[in-house]
């Protein structure tokens, strides 16, 4: 598989853990990992209908199947679950050419680096997106607490000093 993401990503993204109870919930897996999974279709896959075919049939097959045990320990299952849909488009191509396609055939498409660009994206921005939710709900349910308010702020205004995000946080909060 080609990886175009650095050595110190691939190294953070191994600390993720995958809430195993949302592998178990097929509307909670679509929605969690939908995005990036359509993604990296529509980058490896040129065609709309043909990638919404193939995302249909990967998806039937995940509530049909599910994981094996073990799967979301120690970041695994993002590769994991990359491997799955680039197997998918595999099939897909396969299928389509009626010709045996390889993993090689699948990585000399040009689209295969854009594929993982679009799968990295899609998959920070899933995380990202869930660590802010949870974020501010940590600081809903605690009184007193400003991580989120505060990292909003310095990320909105990441070019002000200290002094200046503490008077933003202040008129906030009150």
């Amino acid at each position: 598989m080609t990886s175009v993401v650095s050595s110190g990503l691939q190294r953070n993204f191994h600390a993720i853990t995958t809430n195993t109870s949302i592998l178990a919930d097929p509307s909670r897996f679509v929605k969690k990992y939908g995005t990036a999974i359509r993604a990296y279709l529509q980058a490896l896959i040129s065609d709309q209908h043909d990638a919404d075919e193939v995302e249909q049939d990967l998806l039937l097959q995940v509530v049909e199947r599910g994981f094996p045990d073990g799967m979301g320990r120690r970041g695994k299952f993002r590769y994991y679950l990359m491997t799955v849909v680039r197997n998918a488009a595999l099939a897909y191509f396969r299928k389509k050419s009626r010709r045996p396609v390889t993993v090689a055939d699948l990585s000399s498409i040009p689209a295969a680096q854009i594929a993982d660009l679009a799968w990295d994206r899609s998959w920070r921005e899933c995380v990202m997106k869930n660590a802010w939710l949870s974020l501010r709900k940590h600081e809903q349910r605690n009184s007193g607490n400003l991580f989120h308010t505060v990292l909003r702020t310095s990320v909105k205004h990441g070019d002000e000093d200290s002094t200046m995000l503490a008077v933003r946080v202040s008129s906030i909060t009150g």
